[in-house]
Formats: C-alpha cells, structure tokens, sequence
C-alpha cells in the first residue's frame, strides 16, 4: 500500500513511481506556492485514513545526500520516528521543504512495513548558472553576442525550459548573421556538491 503527495516547481515536472498495491495521490497547482490539491482517487486506491494515525517507524530521504544536512531537514519536518502520521503535516512539510530555495521538486511516499509507516523523502536539486562557454563562434556573430543572445544570467536558476529558449535565442542571432545551417550542440555539467550548471554550446556555423 502506498501514499505519495507531491509538489512540483513551476518550471518542473514530477513523474510519480507506479505501484502495482493501492495508491492515493496528491498533485500541487500549477505554481509551486500553491497548497496542495487533491488528486481524484482511484477505484482501488488507498483512502487517506489507511496511514491516518499510524505511527512512523522511519524517515529517509532519496537521495541520502542532501543540500542541508540532515539535523536541519529534521528540524524543518513536523513529524519525526515515533510520532503519529498526519496528513496535514505531510502537506506542512512538503511546504517547508520547498520554501528553503533548494529543490525544484519534492515527492514524499508512505509505505507500511508490518503496522509502522515508512516515510520516503525524494528530492530534485534546484541547480544555478555558474558559466557559460561557446565554441566555434562565426565572427559575426562573436562569442560575447551569442552569450547575449543566450540570455543565461550567472547565479540564476537553471531549467532545461531556460536553456530551450536560450538555443532558440541563439538559432535567431545566427540566422540574422545569414547563417540560416547552422547547428548548436551543448551539454550541462551539473555540481550537485554545489548546486551550480556549467553550460557549454558548440556552434556549427554550417558554411
């Protein structure tokens, strides 16, 4: 048996993990400071009263390694091992959570392990633009218009949304410059230690 709630960021988006027992869900708004909406429930899914009252055997998060350690995740969440699960404080702490800045996206499942409630945590990091590097520029346009064109401001929140419309952006400098084949090539490398998105574009100019 399986209860999952989730919020998902306004950029992001949460595929929840199928169970082949009962399940019960939740889904957020479209905006990330919504409160959390109730999902229909599905013929055979688990009402919220299966887990209502039970008690936490324990708490983990997915991944282990987190941005904030573990002593101030405790502090942030309503409920701990041996207290008694409350849907309004799994809401509280999905909250909580978000509202630190660091995760785009939080999932939080509940499974029974014998009359306990095992409470899974799982998170997706936000990541910010540290740099940007481009490779075999055309002169026009050069290196430093095409990172305009870009439009990805160093210590920003990073989105694969963000960086669509920056090769867009690109694409349209390049054409302008009558380079109507060229190709853009990129790849991010992401720090999770630090939270930072390194993005490098490699320019074909097609000639």
């Amino acid at each position: 048996m399986l209860l999952i709630f989730s919020l998902l960021s306004a950029q992001g988006a949460v595929a929840l993990p199928r169970s082949p027992g009962n399940m019960w869900s939740a889904g957020s708004a479209e905006r990330a400071s919504s409160a959390l909406g109730m999902a229909r429930v599905p013929a055979q899914g688990a009402a919220p009263t299966d887990f209502e009252g039970r008690t936490i055997g324990r708490i983990e998060f997915d991944p282990p390694n987190q941005p904030l350690p573990r002593e101030e995740l405790d502090r942030l969440l309503p409920f701990h091992a041996g207290s008694v699960l409350k849907m309004s404080e799994i809401r509280a702490s999905i909250q909580k959570l978000y509202q630190t800045g660091r995760f785009a996206n939080i999932v939080v499942n509940a499974q029974l392990e014998g009359e306990a409630v095992v409470v899974r945590i799982a998170t997706e990091l936000k990541f910010f633009v540290s740099g940007v590097t481009i490779e075999g520029a055309a002169d026009p346009p050069n290196r430093s218009q095409l990172t305009t064109a870009a439009k990805l401001e160093l210590g920003t929140e990073f989105t694969e949304s963000q960086l669509k419309q920056s090769v867009e952006n690109m694409q349209g400098r390049l054409r302008a410059n009558g380079l109507y084949q060229a190709g853009i090539r990129f790849h991010v490398d992401r720090l999770p230690a630090t939270e930072e998105a390194s993005i490098h574009f490699d320019i074909d100019p097609g000639r």
